[in-house]
């Protein structure tokens, strides 16, 4: 995944998507050229929603957007 798609899948700003890459709190790869990208499994498994709902994601992605603020 790119970083917008992150953002719109996390439903964050770009930037936060990309602050929290740089400090290591979500697992990513920057390109050679400087760009992010992310693996779905894994963002999925950080926030433990492989198994959810869209009702349960939309709660838990909530509460994440606001515990990493």
């Amino acid at each position: 995944m790119i970083k917008t798609e992150v953002a719109e899948w996390l439903r964050v700003e770009q930037d936060a998507v990309q602050r929290w890459a740089r400090e290591g709190q979500i697992s990513a790869i920057k390109t050679p050229g400087g760009s992010w990208r992310f693996h779905r499994d894994e963002l999925a498994a950080v926030v433990g929603a492989t198994v959810m709902n869209r009702g349960e994601l939309d709660e838990l992605f909530a509460e994440l957007k606001e515990a990493l603020r």
